[in-house]
């Protein structure tokens, strides 16, 4: 383990939040399948290689009254997050710098355990330990969320890996092994280019490595000694040895087959009536998927892998999907309705129609389904329409979250729909800024990029200056044609509420 300390104390590995680690989205996805999770609000959660705590320490700060433990075998790191946590004066989150076979079995329970961009990548040993720590620790309807490399897609990648390592072993330093190793990525891509249909397929995976991968991505992944993928169904069968069952992907839209022609949807769903597990496996094969963010829970524990009505109903939803055409809301006329993942969907019933409006325009609002309800009859009667049938109103949201157009939460966020009277940006982003970070963390836990110019205005809402007096602020704005000064501002404050920046009120 001392060489594996040694790379990430040498070349540290970048950190930024993860929403699908969050406990209220693994307590959303829990529940849709009737498990009864801890209230988020008031829980124990571990993060197992959790780097300078970056994601942890996010969540936390949303959450005084759970407790939060990270541990990384990095010191470096760890010292870096005990700064953050030091200066927010967080005085929930525990932070440990060690082995994590090392952990304590006997540690209190936790109720949710997350190891994101570790298991592929750890020791056989290790990764035993690991299991052998959700076995002790995991709470009885605790969650446990597990990234990982899997086959068949990352056999082209493992292809590209054993490249790359073959021309930088000659090489010493970090920065020169991901130098050389983007350098020879580069020159097999333009080889190739020239023999037209040859490679396409590794060139799509040359595409990403470059372009949409991090160097430090690259160095502790690609080019780390341990790089191990399995089939998702050698992952069960490992999660089955230890008492823990597979409950669901961390995104909905990765167990479905929506996006498959007729005929495969339905051979799918064959191999489902004899296997759930069988399906999910099968999917892999179709989709060539490489990586995995999946769920398990302990045995004993009933689940269904099915989104149930009643109990999606429940939720807070949000959507931040466009329509496309002219608003009408008679029952002959579709509202097609697109979300920036491409999925798409065409509504005729009014009260669905108008609901979907409604927070399509409150982005990023979250509302429940009373909410929906009365605001889209109020909005309907303006427009001289009935609203009826509330059961094909709840069939709407559930195909809607079923295909990625909206999203559903068990709680809802803390984030600003509309302008506060006093903008205000949370401490940690406060803290974030003081450190010249420009990727920021938002109110739904989602890494944003900020140019300097925003970041400038970001400095000065802090809660104690009105809308006026921001807009009236001295500050310098990008040229824009035809847009005069406040203008610019007020189009930026609208921005920031998009981007779900600022705390509610």
């Amino acid at each position: 383990m001392s060489d594996i300390k040694q790379q990430y104390e040498t070349f540290p590995y970048d950190s930024y939040p993860f929403a699908q680690t969050h406990p209220v989205h693994l307590a959303t996805r829990a529940r849709l399948h009737g498990l009864t999770p801890a209230d988020p609000r008031k829980c124990r959660y571990l993060e197992i290689g959790c780097s300078n705590a970056r994601n942890l320490i996010d969540i936390a700060c949303g959450f005084p009254e759970s407790e939060f433990v990270g541990i990384d075998l990095a010191e470096n790191a760890i010292a870096e997050g005990q700064k953050v946590v030091d200066r927010l004066g967080l005085k929930n989150v525990q932070l440990i710098a060690g082995d994590l076979t090392h952990y304590p079995l006997d540690d209190a329970p936790f109720d949710y355990m997350v190891s994101h961009g570790l298991y592929s990548w750890i020791p056989t040993p290790v990764r035993e330990y690991l299991w052998l720590m959700h076995q002790k620790l995991l709470a009885p309807q605790g969650i446990m969320y597990l990234s990982y490399n899997v086959y068949p897609g990352c056999y082209l990648r493992r292809m590209l890996r054993e490249m790359m390592l073959f021309h930088v072993h000659q090489y010493e330093s970090p920065r020169e092994k991901v130098g050389q190793a983007n350098a020879f990525l580069r020159f097999l891509n333009d080889a190739l280019a020239s023999q037209k249909d040859v490679g396409l397929d590794a060139r799509k995976e040359i595409d990403e490595l470059l372009h949409h991968r991090r160097d430090s991505s690259i160095y502790h992944d690609d080019l780390s000694p341990n790089n191990e993928p399995m089939y998702f169904h050698q992952v069960v069968a490992k999660a089955n040895q230890f008492q823990l069952q597979f409950l669901s992907e961390a995104t909905f839209l990765d167990s479905t087959s929506i996006y498959f022609p007729e005929p495969i949807q339905q051979h799918l769903q064959n191999i489902e009536t004899t296997s759930y597990l069988m399906k999910e496996q099968y999917l892999d094969f179709l989709k060539l998927r490489r990586f995995r963010s999946s769920l398990f829970c302990r045995h004993g524990n009933k689940i269904d892998h099915h989104i149930a009505i009643d109990r999606l109903v429940t939720m807070f939803f949000s959507s931040n999907a466009q329509h496309e055409g002219e608003l009408k809301w008679d029952k002959e006329t579709a509202l097609r309705i697109v979300s920036p993942n491409s999925a798409t969907i065409s509504l005729n019933h009014p009260l669905s129609k108008a609901a979907m409006y409604s927070m399509m325009q409150t982005f990023p609002r979250y509302w429940s389904v009373a909410e929906l309800r009365t605001h889209a009859e109020e909005l309907l009667k303006t427009q001289g329409v009935l609203a009826e049938d509330e059961q094909e109103l709840h069939r709407t949201l559930k195909t809607c979250y079923e295909v990625g157009l909206l999203d559903a939460k068990c709680i809802k966020p803390n984030v600003a729909s509309q302008l506060p009277s006093r903008p205000k940006i949370s401490a940690n982003m406060r803290d974030q800024l003081s450190r010249g970070e420009t990727v920021l963390t938002n109110q739904l836990h989602i890494p944003v990029e900020f140019d300097k110019y925003m970041i400038d205005f970001l400095l000065l809402c802090d809660g104690t200056r009105t809308r006026r007096e921001l807009i009236d602020a001295p500050i310098t704005l990008p040229d824009l044609e035809n847009f005069s000064h406040e203008e610019k501002l007020e189009r930026m404050l609208s921005k920031l509420i998009t981007l779900a920046i600022f705390e509610a009120e």
